[in-house]
């Protein structure tokens, strides 16, 4: 059981990564609610998934265990996949052309 807590333990610090950049990302401004349910629903499958590894791990059975971790990280993936795309669909600010002389 030991040996797979670290499995454990680095998934739960990715999931706790993704919600603070997410946290980053609405402080700043950046607009994500076109895709604020998609994001729910890959959230909420990780979480069951998570739970799922956790009850696995405390009855000793490895292979569900390790069934649960895959899939609870292969949402995390879909929910980092929709934060990719959000940012990449932003555009850059546009700069402005020509720049004023200004004097002092």
């Amino acid at each position: 059981m030991k040996e797979n807590l670290p499995a454990l333990l680095s998934i739960e610090q990715e999931a706790n990564g993704v919600l603070q950049q997410l946290k980053m990302m609405a402080l700043t401004g950046l607009n994500l609610e076109d895709v604020a349910d998609e994001m729910q629903a890959h959230f909420n499958t990780y979480w069951v998934y998570y739970n799922a590894a956790n009850v696995y791990l405390s009855s000793g059975n490895r292979d569900l265990f390790v069934q649960a971790i895959a899939r609870a990280e292969h949402f995390l993936q879909k929910i980092r996949d929709v934060i990719t795309e959000s940012l990449n669909s932003f555009e850059a600010p546009k700069l402005e052309e020509e720049v004023e002389n200004l004097s002092l």
